[in-house]
């Protein structure tokens, strides 16, 4: 079934899988874009964009270690 995608040049296997992928990532974001209105906007705003990325993820567990320590 997939033997046609296995025989493609690498190149030209490379663009379909890196194709593909942008064409997935678009089609989420856009309908992320069509469901974030009213309430839902003021949800996706009041994430830092920081917090989204895998480099934030030491200022994601700071912040959630300092939020426990502070309610105790």
């Amino acid at each position: 079934m997939s033997d046609w995608l296995h025989n493609l040049p690498i190149v030209w296997m490379a663009l379909l899988v890196f194709g593909l992928t942008a064409l997935g990532t678009a089609a989420i974001y856009v309908v992320v874009r069509a469901l974030s209105v009213g309430e839902r906007a003021r949800s996706f705003k009041a994430v830092s964009p920081g917090f989204t990325t895998a480099d934030g993820h030491p200022f994601r567990t700071f912040y959630g270690v300092h939020r426990l320590a502070s309610l105790e």
